[in-house]
Formats: C-alpha cells, sequence, structure tokens
C-alpha cells in the first residue's frame, strides 16, 4: 500500500466496522496515530466511487491487538462504517512531517530489493505494516513471504536512491515464516 496518486500517498487502509459508532478497523502507512490525526486536507477514496476523492477528517485513532481502530466524520454509525470498508486515507506529500536522517516514508520503501548482509536476494519490500508493538516488512519473493520486524537490530542498510534494503534475518525466522 502507501501507493502516490497525484502527489497524494495512502496513509490508511480501512477495514471493517468496530462497534456501533462508526468506528472502523485500520491499517496505517507511513504515519504514526498522532501524525493522521493532526493532518488536515486529508481525503477518502471509496472503490466503489471510481476513487473520486472527498475531504474526510479523523476524529480519533487507537491501537487494537492487531492495526488500529480509526474514527472519521464521514461515519456516525454502523451501516456508515461499513460502506468504509477497503477505502484509503490519503495526505498530500507535503503534509507529511519532515522525517530525519535515518527515517522514510513507507511509499519510499516500497518496491525496494530486500537482501541479507552475505547479498543473498531475500526479494521486494511489499510491504510495511504499521502495528503498535513494532513495525513488520513483508518481504515477497521466491521463497514466498518473509515477515522482518522493522527493527535497528534487523537493518543494516536502508538505500531509496539505490532502490536497495540490507538487512539481517534474526536467526529461526526463515523456518518460522515457513511454517505459516
Amino acid at each position: 500500500m502507501s501507493s502516490e496518486d497525484g502527489g497524494r500517498l495512502v496513509v490508511a487502509e480501512l477495514g471493517r466496522p468496530h462497534g456501533i459508532r462508526g468506528e472502523v478497523t485500520a491499517r496505517l502507512f507511513g504515519v504514526t496515530p498522532e501524525e493522521l490525526l493532526a493532518l488536515s486536507g486529508l481525503t477518502l477514496r471509496r472503490p466503489e466511487e471510481d476513487g473520486k476523492p472527498r475531504r474526510v477528517r479523523v476524529l480519533d485513532v487507537r491501537p487494537r491487538k492487531i492495526g488500529w481502530i480509526v474514527r472519521v466524520d464521514a461515519a456516525r454509525d454502523r451501516s456508515a462504517a461499513e460502506s468504509l470498508r477497503g477505502s484509503e486515507i490519503l495526505a498530500r506529500r507535503q503534509d507529511l512531517p519532515a522525517r530525519e536522517d535515518g527515517e522514510w516514508l513507507v511509499a519510499d520503501l516500497v518496491g525496494l530489493a530486500v537482501e541479507t548482509e552475505d547479498g543473498e536476494a531475500l526479494g521486494t519490500l511489499a510491504e510495511v505494516m504499521l502495528l503498535p508493538a513494532n513495525d513488520v516488512l513483508v518481504v515477497r519473493g521466491e521463497q514466498g513471504e518473509l515477515l522482518l520486524p522493522f527493527l535497528e537490530d534487523v537493518l543494516v542498510r536502508v538505500d531509496p536512491g539505490e532502490g536497495r534494503m540490507v538487512v539481517r534475518v534474526p536467526p529461526g525466522l526463515r523456518e518460522v515464516s515457513a511454517e505459516s
């Protein structure tokens, strides 16, 4: 996810309704909950509306076991929340907070070639899952899907300019990924 659309980046993907007050499950891409709440000029793109975006405001974001619970002004009850399923929230790239050295936007990482310190090609970074405990890199390659924790101990080098990322795969992680 987190693809660009006319200078806008997908910062959240909305899932199923949660409760009766218009909340939905969500996956965040490249923004923290605090950043998402602070952003203005957000737009909502619903799949059934041929991608035609409309303005939206995020009212609340809180963690859940996997992912997030989001409340937006476009949904006040469960049926309105159901209509948001599969929608995306987009932000203008220039509205996102500046990143410091060693920080990247997910949109700049997705698509990078991922390899080990020994030069073994693992695949391509397909997605970054932003989860409450820690973020997870989803690498897809010939061996299938490999989920890597997005942690300092795992990242050796990230170079979007070169189009690659070098990682240190924790011992036993490949076996766990192969079993699932």
